[in-house]
């Protein structure tokens, strides 16, 4: 989450999209917080935003190149 908060940061100008869908992906809903302490056990459910947080870097990344 850290690494996707500092890509948002240092967003170019060109990844406006990018920014926009990190901003969702990090804006978690009650499906994976129910409050500050406590958070879901579906595996799945923290599988799959661990595997949209990493394409979105992946993506951030290859626009830097």
């Amino acid at each position: 989450m850290i690494m996707l908060e500092d890509c948002i940061k240092e967003a170019k100008t060109d990844q406006k999209n990018l920014v926009k869908k990190a901003r969702e992906l990090l804006d978690f809903g009650s499906d994976v917080f129910v409050n500050d302490t406590e958070y879901t056990k579906n595996p799945e459910i923290l599988m799959e935003y661990r595997k949209q947080m990493g394409t979105l870097l992946e993506k951030f990344h290859r626009n830097n190149e």
